[in-house]
Formats: C-alpha cells, structure tokens, sequence
C-alpha cells in the first residue's frame, strides 16, 4: 500500500496477517496508532515509510503484535516516542528509524534478539554504551549520516569491531570513521568488558579500569553468585544507624528500644526512663537554685 491519499488509516485486523508494509499515504490529518490498528499477533514485518509527519504511535500501539522481528520506519519525520512503546517486544530482530528528531526512548530497552539497528540521518552526536551493552546479539549497527562528535565517550565502537567483530557505520565530524582507533588515542584505558558479560535481571553491569562486576539494581542487595541477595545490614554496626536493637528486613532494615525506652522521631535512636529521669532531676536541681538565689 503506497502512494495512495486516504482518510483514516487502514485497520488491521486479520489474525494471521505477517507482514504489512505502508509507504507513501498521504493523510489529511494527523493519525495516532494504537494497538486496535495493529490487531496482528502474528505480524512479523511492519514498514511505514514516507509518511512525513501524519502519524504518531500511541503507548499501547505494538501490545497485540506479539511476535514482531522486524519494524522500518524510514522517512517519517516521527518526532514522538512514547516512552514504553517497544517495552513488551522480545522478537525484534532488525529496527530501522530514519529521519526522526527523538530517539532516546531506545536507551530504555533491553531487545534479547536485536542483530540489526539503523539509526541514520537522526542528528546523533554519541551513542549510549550501557544501551549497547544490554544488547547481546547486535552485530551490526548502521549510523550513517549523523553528526558524531568522537571523543572518548564512544571508543568503545572501536573495541566491538575489533575484537567482538561488529559492524558499525558512521562517520565522525571530522571525517574519520566512529570505530577509527585514531580517533581515541588521548582516551584514558578504560573496560568494555560489560559487552560480553551478562548480569541477572536485577542487576546491572558496571565498568571498571580492565574489569567489571554485576551490581543490584535496588538498594539493600548483593550480588553473590549471580544473583541479587538480601544485604544484613543489621550484622555490622557500620551499616545501620540504630542505636539499641536493628531487625534485618528484605533490602532494608527497621530499628527498635530496649524495654523502658521509646524510639525517638528520627526513628533510629531510643529515649527512656533513665534519660527522662536524669533530665528531670537537672530541672529540679536548676529551679531550686533559682528559688534560693531569690530568697538571698
């Protein structure tokens, strides 16, 4: 379907329909996709390109397109990404988005199976590491026709070439291609190891100077034996603020008083009776002075 002027955009309903591909419409106003235009569970192939500015997805618009491996969206002029529009797509093997001013949406997404991504003419200047590092199948990424500026926040492009055998296009404003070693001889040694090792799904990986190591992604978590464990804060006096009795809770910890104490507001340190009566005795002692020096 391409090259045609349309009312409304065309409703897909057909269950076992696998590839679609639209290219040219000419809308008379703008249409938003949801998930009700792309009832196909078995879609494998969407292509919508040359549609300049007359479409937008709504959040919802790939949730009944289950088993997707392949989305083109080429020419579009797409300048809105809901944030959450892929989250539910574990089949995409190819991704191509051209000519669109908004593409950081992409940086919140793991895709198991992506191999291919395209992303040209999209006024790039970087390109996110730890997005590329969650990406374990990717091998070829084609970035051409962006404005990257080289410096050391992409040098890893020059390390998945040359040893993890990606293919990366893209060129840098200087002329030099992104995975040129010369670009990046002024770069501090750094590790690219998190683009070979994988962490659990609670954890992330963190690079360090020549090594890497798996860190939780909550607060309260170890990681042990590739996976994310409760932390007892309460068996080291360093890791808690309390001040008589700590109660180890799942990523966190609760204190509490000793009979005869209360815990204070800030709900860490306790009061009881021997403060209160000692702070009573002090007042008593300051207010028969005081009486005595007015009786002299």
């Amino acid at each position: 379907m391409s090259g045609m002027t349309i009312n409304g955009f065309p409703m897909f309903n057909s269950t076992g329909l696998t590839n679609v591909d639209i290219s040219g419409l000419k809308l008379p106003s703008l249409i938003t996709i949801d998930s009700s235009m792309l009832n196909l569970p078995q879609l494998t192939f969407l292509r919508l390109t040359s549609n300049i500015e007359w479409y937008k997805f709504a959040e919802n618009a790939f949730e009944n397109a289950i088993s997707i491996e392949r989305i083109e969206l080429i020419g579009s002029g797409l300048q809105e990404f809901p944030r959450n529009l892929l989250a539910n797509i574990t089949t995409l093997r190819t991704l191509r988005v051209w000519n669109s001013d908004t593409i950081d949406f992409l940086l919140n997404y793991t895709f198991p199976k992506l191999e291919i991504l395209e992303v040209r003419y999209d006024e790039l200047q970087t390109l996110d590491q730890k997005f590329f590092e969650k990406q374990k199948s990717l091998n070829n990424l084609d970035a051409r026709n962006n404005p990257f500026n080289c410096d050391c926040d992409i040098s890893w492009t020059n390390h998945v070439t040359d040893n993890l055998g990606w293919t990366i296009l893209g060129t840098c404003t200087n002329g030099n291609s992104i995975s040129d070693s010369s670009n990046y001889l002024n770069c501090n040694q750094s590790s690219f190891n998190c683009f070979t090792v994988t962490c659990s799904s609670d954890s992330v990986c963190v690079n360090t100077v020549n090594s890497s190591f798996c860190e939780c992604v909550e607060a309260g978590y170890l990681f042990e034996n590739d996976t994310c464990v409760d932390m007892d804060e309460c068996s080291n006096s360093a890791d808690n603020n309390c001040d008589q009795v700590c109660t180890n809770t799942n990523g966190s910890y609760t204190c509490s008083c000793n009979i005869g104490f209360t815990l204070d507001s800030d709900m860490s340190t306790c009061s009881g009776v021997n403060k209160l009566a000692s702070e009573g005795i002090l007042l008593l002692f300051l207010l028969l002075s005081f009486l005595v020096w007015q009786l002299l």
